[in-house]
């Protein structure tokens, strides 16, 4: 069974997904920094008996996740929360997006690869708050410079995009 890390999870869309993909024997670290979602999600895996997924905390500049601990960290519309926060958005000092992208490769295992999927710049998701742009170019430049290494971008519409890293 892989180990993921699902870091922006939210109330688990993608989490409870994947963690049927990996069955009894995998294990998926739902990484979620505002309470209330991290909690709802708990409260559903509970009641459901859903015992590889596992809600976690994560603070805004280390996901708090062990060196080596998972062969997947996946981002779906999480990447932005890295860049802008908030209605009127705030740019997030870029310190503390280093310090999430260290501790993102550090959790990585040996052959371990980060996924990002995310929306064009002209297509901002909705509810998210960002209203600017951020290009793909951008995310790669910054996660490279933090030691990962761009293996595939790949566009499946003209408004998605999913890139995968490696460990340089």
């Amino acid at each position: 069974g892989a180990r993921v890390a699902d870091i922006g999870a939210g109330f688990g869309y993608y989490s409870l997904r994947i963690g049927r993909a990996v069955g009894p024997t995998g294990i998926v670290y739902a990484l979620e920094l505002e309470p209330i979602l991290r909690e709802t999600l708990a409260a559903y895996v509970a009641e459901r008996g859903i015992s590889n997924v596992r809600p976690t905390v994560s603070a805004p500049s280390d996901c708090g996740l062990p060196a080596a601990s998972v062969d997947r960290v996946f981002l779906f519309a999480a990447i932005r929360e890295f860049y802008l926060r908030g209605e009127a958005p705030e740019e997030v000092d870029p310190a503390v997006r280093r310090g999430m992208f260290r501790s993102i490769l550090e959790a990585l295992a040996p052959g371990g690869k980060l996924i990002v999927c995310d929306k064009m710049p002209r297509f901002p998701w909705r509810g998210i708050g960002l209203k600017t742009e951020l290009s793909p170019q951008r995310i790669i430049d910054d996660l490279e410079a933090q030691g990962f290494i761009l293996e595939n971008l790949r566009r499946f519409s003209y408004v998605t995009y999913c890139a995968r890293f490696g460990k340089q």
